[in-house]
């Protein structure tokens, strides 16, 4: 069982179907983790012996504890279905379950950051990024961080040692007070991105320990939207910032539409995640696995009948990317500039 009710074997063959990447072999269905995207061949599902429905990922370690095989059917067939602890619609749900522990650790990080414009080098970090311009309004999802309050509060993973604080971004669903979910960027003093180490590796947007996302849910508001004119989603918080710089510069129309960034693609693209009632517009980045998340989203969304359509970037670039380039070109400063600076992994 998965949520309120069970899963057939037939709700679920009729999802893989229609999933880009996915086949059947024999009696079973062979495709990448829908949790997290990764391979093309190593997760299988197919009816069980005891259970409707047993499955498998490689790349999850093989065999699925009960918490990582209710992920992985959830990616698949959980939006689609009643499938919300405590009631709520299948596009939104609740607020917040009810069965739902909260950590307290995104909320107390969050709590100690103060407005951006009282961080300089976090402040100079958007504006080289070409997503805030000289007197831009940030939402109230984004805060900065001083490396002393971030010790303070007990931020893990921790900032790394040259870090100035941090760009906080707070995830949130319809009407969430409570904060569950943050992620953070470090920054030095010359308004530099610094990568954390989180789980062995370098991260350079993690997650606050104890962030929960709601299997999408949670989203950074960039804009609120006005009332039925739907959203658009993006995958990450830059990303949506950067929708606003371009709407500003006339590059783009938002239409009034509220925008969300997901916690990353393709985990994040759900329709949970387009909770503002209207038409749904799918901004992916300019990769091909990002457009594949965009189109699989796009499958979700047909299933309970909402309207989308899927916009891509210029030329394979992030949106983030554009909206730079987009700016040094007002200014005067050309592609050439712009280019030097990727090349240099700034």
């Amino acid at each position: 069982m998965i949520g309120r009710g069970p899963v057939s074997w037939a709700v679920l063959e009729q999802r893989l179907r229609a999933r880009p990447r996915w086949r059947r072999v024999g009696r079973e269905w062979h495709g990448p983790c829908p949790v997290r995207g990764a391979g093309k061949d190593t997760c299988w599902f197919r009816p069980g012996a005891s259970t409707p429905i047993a499955a498998g990922c490689r790349h999850c370690g093989g065999r699925l504890s009960s918490a990582d095989f209710r992920a992985h059917l959830r990616a698949v067939v959980g939006d689609c279905i009643d499938v919300v602890p405590g009631g709520g619609s299948p596009e939104t749900g609740p607020s917040r379950p009810r069965s739902e522990r909260v950590h307290p650790l995104p909320g107390r990080v969050w709590a100690a950051g103060r407005p951006v414009d009282a961080g300089p080098p976090g402040l100079s970090y958007l504006r080289w990024r070409g997503v805030v311009a000289r007197g831009d309004v940030l939402p109230p999802s984004v805060r900065w961080l001083p490396a002393r309050q971030a010790a303070l509060a007990g931020c893990r993973p921790s900032l790394p040692a040259a870090a100035a604080g941090a760009l906080l971004y707070r995830f949130a669903g319809p009407g969430e007070e409570e904060t569950c979910a943050i992620q953070f960027e470090a920054v030095d003093p010359a308004g530099r991105r610094l990568p954390c180490a989180a789980g062995g590796r370098r991260v350079k947007r993690p997650s606050a320990v104890g962030s929960v996302f709601a299997a999408g849910r949670r989203v950074f508001e960039a804009a609120p939207g006005v009332a039925a004119q739907g959203c658009w989603v993006v995958e990450g918080p830059l990303d949506a910032l950067a929708l606003l710089r371009l709407a500003a510069l006339g590059l783009l129309e938002l239409c009034g539409a509220a925008v969300f960034g997901v916690a990353g693609a393709p985990a994040g693209f759900t329709p949970r995640a387009c909770w503002a009632p209207g038409p749904v517009r799918v901004a992916p980045d300019g990769d091909r696995a990002g457009l594949a998340a965009a189109v699989q989203l796009g499958v979700g969304l047909a299933c309970l009948r909402r309207r989308f359509a899927v916009r891509r970037a210029p030329s394979g670039m992030d949106w983030s990317d554009w909206a730079r380039e987009s700016a040094l070109e007002r200014a005067g400063l050309g592609d050439s500039r712009f280019r030097k600076d990727v090349a240099h992994g700034r």
